[in-house]
């Protein structure tokens, strides 16, 4: 299923677009630091992205991204915790992201 939680929704008063973003691991991860996840106000998204990594060269996610799934693994029903490690746990090599960004202006 595609989509976010009802439980979720992304910042009222906007369209929300949805990207398949490919990264590659290596031994240093990902780059970038998850926030939210269930039993938050918040669903999974990118925190904070880190200078130099493969999310900040890939120079398509912003922080505040909705993290949806990640390899096919369905993230909305997981806890913040859960989220980070599956994240944490992807094997090295290429990394499928599903996520979705709310369009009004910051």
């Amino acid at each position: 299923s595609s989509g976010i939680n009802a439980e979720w929704p992304l910042r009222p008063g906007g369209p929300n677009s949805k990207m398949q973003i490919r990264l590659w691991k290596g031994p240093k991860g990902l780059g970038f630091s998850v926030g939210g996840g269930l039993g938050t106000t918040q669903p999974p998204h990118i925190k904070r992205i880190y200078s130099g990594s493969p999310a900040h060269k890939c120079g398509r996610l912003i922080p505040g991204d909705v993290i949806t799934s990640v390899n096919g693994v369905d993230l909305s029903a997981l806890s913040h915790v859960e989220v980070v490690n599956v994240i944490r746990y992807m094997p090295m090599g290429e990394v499928v992201l599903n996520v979705a960004r709310h369009q009004a202006t910051r």
